[in-house]
């Protein structure tokens, strides 16, 4: 009657077991978003995502994609309601190394060039392309397809502003801060709760001399950040940043910034989780 599907790479959190025997008492027509974290590897940051993974089943539906296939679209062509939640799915899919996550990239981007052909104006798909060929270091071409990835204005908004994202961080390596900047600055206007997004601004604005602006955007690179790590904020698709990356980060910049009350905030929350670490020992 109800289908949760899960990868073989995936696991379901002990925690979401309740409110999933509570989701299937109804008999409403619900596709329903679960909380999906894949854990990153080798220095890599872990990504949080909502994507719907729970659904009433019913004749009909279908999923959509050779790769990072979809079934919203079929959910909301057959009048389903499209619901949040607070189950959690782990995927371990990403902690492998380097050459092993090089081998699923390649393989990724060989079936998502396929579906491409069908609709080179899909978002989506280019999207995820341009993932694919980041994962490979081949920025210049993925640099081409989060082009077309931000052109679509129905593409989802949190997506298109990672896609802005890359963009920026790819005029970064460049040096062109300026295409960065505006790169940044149409993400943000998107998502402005984006811990990564804020941590690019930081960068481009430290780049460009101007610390006063440097430091709010480290300041709301961490607040927000700590909001979704701990669940506190949810974000269809998102990156969550390395505590002690985003603490160093952070020092670094207001040091460089020259900002004393920047530093000694750092500096507070720093000590507070050090001593919450302790006592949590």
């Amino acid at each position: 009657d109800w289908i949760l599907y899960l990868d073989a790479d995936e696991r379901l959190t002990a925690e979401s077991v309740e409110e999933i025997k509570n989701i299937i008492q109804g008999n409403e027509k619900l596709g329903v978003k679960c909380n999906v974290l894949s854990r990153g590897s080798e220095g890599r940051n872990p990504s949080i995502m909502e994507y719907i993974r729970f659904f009433r089943n019913s004749p009909g539906l279908y999923f959509k994609g050779k790769v990072h296939e979809q079934i919203e679209e079929s959910l909301l062509l057959n009048s389903y309601s499209i619901v949040s939640s607070n189950i959690e799915i782990l995927h371990l899919g990403y902690d492998l190394n380097t050459e092993t996550l090089r081998k699923k990239a390649e393989r990724n981007l060989a079936l998502l060039r396929e579906q491409f052909k069908l609709n080179k104006k899909d978002a989506y798909t280019a999207f995820q392309i341009g993932q694919s060929l980041i994962m490979l270091n081949r920025r210049e071409e993925a640099h081409e397809y989060f082009l077309i990835s931000i052109r679509d204005p129905e593409f989802e908004i949190h997506h298109r502003a990672q896609a802005f994202r890359f963009l920026a961080a790819i005029h970064m390596e460049l040096n062109d801060i300026l295409n960065a900047k505006e790169f940044a600055e149409n993400g943000l206007a998107l998502y402005e709760y984006s811990p990564v997004l804020n941590l690019v601004m930081s960068n481009i604005y430290i780049k460009l001399g101007e610390y006063e602006e440097a430091a709010g955007y480290c300041r709301k690179a961490y607040t927000y950040n700590l909001e979704l790590a701990e669940g506190r904020r949810k974000s269809y698709f998102d990156i969550i940043l390395n505590e002690a990356e985003i603490y160093q980060h952070s020092l670094n910049s207001a040091i460089l910034c020259k900002n004393k009350d920047l530093l000694d905030f750092f500096l507070l929350q720093k000590s507070a989780h050090e001593l919450s670490s302790k006592q949590l020992e």
